[in-house]
C-alpha cells in the first residue's frame, strides 16, 4: 500500500541476507538496552517471561518480545506484507514474526552463534546450531517459545528459505504453490463476476458460452503476463546482486 517501498521490498525478498545485521553504533545501543533489561530481570523490576533456569536464547527472546509487541504489517507498516530490517523494526516499535526473527538472529549472530532465520508461507522463526544442541525460537505451531533438543525437528513443508547474513538457501516449491493459489483465487473471483455479467447479456446458451470462452482466454493471458513480469523482475534483481 506504499509504492515507494516496493523496490526495496523486492530486493529484500530476492536477497534476504540484507535483513540481517545492524550498524555498529545501533548494535552497541541495542546491547546496552539488553544489559539494562537483564539487570531489571535479576532485581525483579522486570517481570520474567520464563520460570526456572533460562539460557541466553530465553533471555533474548524475552527481551525482543518486550521491545517489539506483535502487530501485523497492516497495522505496523500500512502494508500487506513488509520485510523490515532490525533497525526498522526497533525504530517502529512493533512488528510481526519476521521482524522479531531478524532482530533475534542479529543479536545471536553478534554473539557468535550459527543462527538462521527460517521463513515459511505461514510463519517465520529462528534456528540455532549450538554445539550438539538444536535450538528453535518461536517455532511454528509450538506453545513453547524456546525449544532446545538433541536432535533436529522435522522441517515444516511451508518453509521456502533459510538465511543469515552470509547466505540464503531456497526451497521455492512452497512459495510457488502459494503463488499459484493466489492466482487461482483471483481467477475464480474475476470469472465469477463475468459469469454473472454474461448471463444478463445473453439469453441464448450459445452466445453465453462464446462470451465466457473469450473471457477465460483473455483472463488467462493477463494472469500469465503479470506472473511472467513478476518472475522476470525477481530474476533481474537477483542477477544484479551477483554482478561484482
Amino acid at each position: 500500500m506504499r509504492p515507494q517501498t516496493w523496490g526495496e521490498q523486492i530486493q529484500r525478498r530476492a536477497e534476504p541476507t540484507r535483513l540481517i545485521g545492524m550498524e555498529q553504533d545501533e548494535l552497541t545501543q541495542l546491547e546496552a538496552e539488553f544489559s539494562f533489561f537483564m539487570r531489571n530481570l535479576e532485581t525483579g523490576a522486570q517481570a520474567a517471561c520464563f520460570s526456572g533456569e533460562t539460557t541466553v536464547f530465553h533471555d533474548i527472546y524475552c527481551f525482543v518480545s518486550h521491545k517489539l509487541p506483535y502487530r501485523d504489517d497492516k497495522q505496523g507498516y500500512l502494508a500487506l506484507d513488509y520485510l523490515a530490517t532490525p533497525s526498522e523494526a526497533l525504530s517502529n516499535g512493533v512488528d510481526d514474526c519476521d521482524g522479531k526473527a531478524v532482530v533475534i538472529c542479529t543479536m545471536l549472530a553478534a554473539r557468535g552463534y550459527d543462527a538462521v532465520v527460517v521463513m515459511g508461507t505461514e510463519h517465520t522463526w529462528v534456528e540455532v546450531a549450538d554445539e550438539e544442541a538444536y535450538v528453535y525460537i518461536a517455532f511454528l505451531g509450538s506453545s513453547d517459545p524456546v525449544i532446545i533438543r538433541d536432535a533436529p525437528l522435522p522441517t515444516p513443508s511451508s518453509v521456502y528459505v533459510r538465511f543469515n547474513a552470509e547466505q540464503a538457501v531456497w526451497t521455492p516449491a512452497p512459495l510457488l504453490v502459494q503463488g499459484a493459489l493466489v492466482w487461482a483465487y483471483l481467477f475464480i473471483a474475476l470469472a465469477s463476476g463475468q459469469i454473472l455479467y454474461a448471463r444478463r447479456l445473453y439469453a441464448r446458451p450459445l452466445g453465453y458460452v462464446s462470451e465466457m470462452v473469450g473471457y477465460f482466454k483473455y483472463l488467462l493471458y493477463m494472469i500469465l503476463f503479470i506472473f511472467g513480469v513478476w518472475v522476470g523482475i525477481l530474476l533481474f534483481v537477483q542477477l544484479l546482486y551477483r554482478i561484482p
